[in-house]
């Protein structure tokens, strides 16, 4: 086992060398281990985020309830001071 990090260490140093020598950086290829988002994973996603934004908003509605209150108290002073009556 140590000889293969070793060796992996080695590849490395040694590529890092060349790299700075040449002035190219070398761009290492990833495994793309993503799942394709489409159909199936993309309902399941979609539904997933409607039902945590639903519950989101319960939570604002009942936690924050007084500032929705307050926000209809401003619609209505702004509509008082639209028709004159300031």
């Amino acid at each position: 086992m140590a000889a293969v990090l070793d060796e992996k260490t080695n590849m490395r140093r040694n590529r890092l060398i060349e790299e700075i020598q040449t002035g190219q950086m070398t761009k290492e290829v990833l495994l793309n281990a993503s799942f394709p988002f489409e159909e199936e994973r993309q309902a399941l996603y979609f539904s997933k985020a409607r039902n945590n934004m639903a519950s989101d908003m319960a939570h604002a509605t009942m936690k924050h309830s007084i500032q929705t209150d307050d926000v209809k108290i401003l619609e209505v002073l702004r509509n008082v001071g639209q028709r004159g009556y300031k």
